[in-house]
């Protein structure tokens, strides 16, 4: 918008915070878009929370510049004097700290400092800066999760599953670290040692014929999706590593495609000509329909654990898994649940019409050498007649 229009903008906003707070408080600019708000002798936590709410409720009416109306929002972080400091560069660093929080749970909203927040600000900056020598040092590891077909009992695909194996805190889950990855954008080099490790895998296995044409399916981010180099990335590691596009599958889900539809469906059809199975993961947490499915390229869908844990119980989400299910048949695609973890669930997706299960009733994230011998044994069934998942990888070998 240029910069004489983000000036204004900014002009707007700083008198508004002036006309929301008395004649006795002080507003000042930070830097770039960050402003302070000093107030004399507030009456307490209810008062700051009053005028906090007033704040952003005035910065989030909208600005007219230009003939245009401009939309803002604010996060909000709150000190107090002198519990949470007693000079002014802790009372900022504080309240810069509980700003960021108020941030990270989404926008327009405000947290009270509270000395939990500082011990977390401080765990992170260790993750990051762990995160960071880790990615030079490759301290991951993949753990795998088997998917299994319903109509032939057989292992019919895997779910690859990064692992951080911490010199110090030994085998850390991606709950703990991947956050940090994407705030951090380290998700762009992890997210690529992942497809590589991968795709290695892939080969290695096929080498030790130890592979009957099983997909792996890789987790993808925002990040990665959005970045301008990915598919040329994805296009170099394959041709590197000599992986068949055909055994690779990346999961996205709801709410990555649907916050670019159009962007995502150019990344989609261009990593689709590169061979890639595409399926769309946590289905049904977000707003996709049938109209937006039909415009990607997609092959699978994933429904939503939190769909799965209920079943057969809960008479609404049998009625939700079935039409997800006839949703994602009408589109000619293979239907993965996820999370079963009990015989009745699985009787009851049978029911339903999944194709394929995925969860702890058939096998955790296991690593490589656990999930070896399952592999060998599953290849002692080659004379059984393939599953339809199983089906179309051989058509395209064929191809």
């Amino acid at each position: 918008m240029g910069h004489a229009t983000g000036d204004q903008l900014l002009i707007s906003v700083s008198r508004r915070l002036q006309a929301g707070v008395r004649a006795s408080d002080t507003v000042a600019r930070l830097g770039g878009d960050e402003f302070v708000v000093l107030l004399q002798q507030p009456a307490g936590h209810q008062e700051l929370a009053i005028i906090a709410e007033k704040l952003i409720e005035i910065i989030e009416q909208p600005i007219v510049l230009g003939g245009y109306d401009f939309h803002t929002t604010s996060s909000i972080g709150i000190s107090i004097y002198p519990e949470d400091g007693i000079d002014a560069d802790i009372l900022l660093k504080h309240a810069d700290t509980a700003m960021y929080v108020a941030k990270a749970s989404g926008k327009s909203g405000f947290r009270f400092f509270d000395p939990e927040m500082n011990r977390r600000a401080v765990a992170r900056v260790e993750v990051e800066r762990d995160l960071r020598r880790a990615i030079q040092e490759q301290e991951f590891e993949l753990y795998f999760q088997p998917k299994f077909c319903l109509s032939t009992e057989r292992l019919c695909g895997l779910e690859a599953l990064i692992r951080w194996q911490h010199p110090r805190r030994g085998l850390v889950q991606p709950d703990d670290f991947i956050s940090v990855a994407e705030e951090t954008a380290l998700i762009i080099p992890l997210g690529e040692w992942v497809i590589r490790a991968v795709c290695r895998q892939v080969v290695s296995w096929r080498d030790q014929n130890l592979f009957y044409g099983h997909r792996v399916a890789i987790n993808l981010s925002l990040l990665q999706v959005e970045s301008d180099a990915f598919v040329d990335t994805v296009e170099r590691i394959l041709e590197e590593t000599g992986a068949p596009p055909r055994l690779i599958e990346f999961e996205l889900t709801e709410s990555m495609v649907l916050r670019n539809p159009g962007r995502s469906a150019k990344v989609l059809q261009r990593l689709r000509k590169l061979g890639i199975h595409l399926a769309l993961d946590d289905f049904g947490t977000g707003y996709s329909s049938l109209s937006h499915l039909r415009q990607l390229p997609l092959d699978t869908i994933k429904i939503d654990r939190s769909f799965i844990q209920n079943i057969p119980n809960s008479g609404e989400d049998n009625q939700i898994v079935r039409m997800i299910v006839a949703l994602g048949k009408s589109a000619q695609m293979i239907v993965v649940a996820e999370g079963v973890e009990t015989k009745l669930q699985k009787d009851c997706l049978r029911a339903l019409g999944c194709d394929f299960l995925q969860g702890f009733l058939f096998s955790r994230p296991v690593p490589r050498q656990e999930l070896e011998p399952l592999l060998l044994r599953d290849n002692e069934k080659n004379a059984c007649p393939p599953c339809v998942g199983c089906q179309q990888t051989l058509s395209e070998q064929v191809e």
